[in-house]
């Protein structure tokens, strides 16, 4: 079993089309992309970002397609807006979805979704948008914060040991089986591993059903997506000290200046050529959606300038 925990791990309910030509080279790079939180593109052999335009053409984006694999559709409207497949529709402020922190976005089969801004996490998946390093809903010496803990398991699998499991011991044997065939032993072993909770308690989310019974699925890649690009926030103890905080996506402390009412929105800033956290207003005002100005920010791939918050966000993923 050792050399099996050593693959990198990665995730799995929607089935690919029975008559799926995915092949175990084909699963080994599918697998391999979701891992690092990208979509396997065949016609370049290489891994791309979901939504970003990639090798497509002009006003496209790649998406995951049916078979577990990018491929690109169209996208006509502007960085900040949605298609819904007639129209483009605003990102900010829409019916059912203008709570504090919320935005519609695509999620990576090109679907809209309310869902919570870069920085923003529903406690547990569920109810309102909460700001990293806040306190949030929290009681007092905890904080909302993405958990330092190994993979998280979907609401249908408890994280177990793997002897505890009865699929995840007959997977192992029909893997077993595979010993003779590299290509298909390895793309096993590459599924199998998506179940892995726990590398060092040996733990694997435990599902009723096995999964090497079936075709690859698009809910492993689904899943593993999700836990890159939208982790789980929980109410934690903060690893900082009194009077700074973590930030999200970065290493370390950060000095908070001045007072932070649960109002507020936490920004990054630089006061004396040294970063700190500060409460910033809530820059929000529906008012200004449709008036014309130039928003011309150079944000980093796989981002775009929110010209309600005033810097650059994700843009995706539900």
């Amino acid at each position: 079993m050792s050399s099996f925990y050593s693959f990198v791990f990665v995730f799995i309910v929607v089935f690919l089309s029975p008559s799926s030509q995915v092949t175990p080279e084909d699963t080994l790079s599918i697998m391999d992309c979701a891992e690092r939180g990208l979509l396997f593109f065949p016609s370049y052999q290489g891994c791309h970002l979901p939504l970003s335009p990639g090798p497509c053409g002009e006003n496209e984006m790649i998406v995951l397609g049916s078979e577990g694999m990018g491929e690109c559709v169209r996208n006509p409207c502007s960085e900040d807006q949605l298609w819904t497949g007639e129209q483009c529709v605003e990102m900010y402020g829409q019916e059912g979805c203008n709570g504090r922190g919320e935005m519609r976005l695509y999620n990576v089969t090109r679907g809209i979704e309310c869902k919570c801004e870069d920085g923003w996490g529903r406690l547990g998946g569920e109810g309102v948008c909460y700001q990293h390093s806040t306190q949030g809903p929290c009681k007092q010496g905890e904080m909302v914060l993405q958990p330092e803990k190994e993979k998280y398991c979907e609401e249908d699998a408890d994280c177990v040991h793997h002897r505890s499991c009865p699929s995840f011991m007959s997977d192992l044997a029909v893997l077993g089986q595979y010993k003779n065939q590299p290509q298909m032993y390895q793309s096993g072993v590459a599924r199998l591993s998506a179940q892995v909770c726990s590398k060092r308690l040996l733990h694997v989310c435990c599902k009723m059903k096995q999964t090497l019974t079936d075709p690859l699925q698009q809910r492993e890649i689904l899943s593993q997506l999700a836990r890159q690009h939208r982790p789980l926030f929980s109410c934690s103890s903060s690893p900082c000290t009194f009077s700074t905080v973590p930030w999200p996506d970065r290493q370390g402390c950060y000095p908070l200046s001045g007072p932070t009412p649960p109002d507020c929105i936490l920004e990054i800033i630089k006061e004396e050529q040294q970063e700190v956290v500060k409460c910033e207003k809530e820059i929000f005002d529906i008012t200004i959606r449709n008036v014309p100005m130039a928003y011309s920010h150079k944000c980093s791939k796989g981002r775009i300038w929110s010209r309600f918050r005033s810097r650059c966000v994700k843009n995706f993923f539900g």
